[in-house]
């Protein structure tokens, strides 16, 4: 995650966002920072949204992380192993 001067989530760097920059700008890209490759328009839940709801955001993104977010302030961040054990527990 990218945060911005208030904590606020500014983007996240993925590892689709890296190799696209390796495509990009070859070794160069080593020396770009976040800002330069990250995703800006991060999609992110709520801790009261269901395990199906996220489990939804994550299939549509083909994403493996997602930001917890409430009033937009970060609490933290659930990965696609957190999803599948909270399942498993179900």
């Amino acid at each position: 995650l990218v945060l911005d001067d208030q904590s606020g989530v500014a983007g996240i760097v993925s590892e689709r966002d890296l190799v696209r920059a390796f495509a990009t700008h070859g070794t160069k890209a080593l020396e770009l920072e976040a800002r330069q490759v990250m995703t800006r328009d991060v999609i992110t839940c709520d801790p009261d949204d269901t395990i199906e709801e996220v489990m939804q955001a994550m299939t549509s993104g083909r994403f493996r992380h997602l930001p917890v977010v409430r009033r937009g302030e970060l609490l933290g961040l659930v990965s696609i192993g957190d999803v599948v054990k909270a399942r498993l527990e179900e």
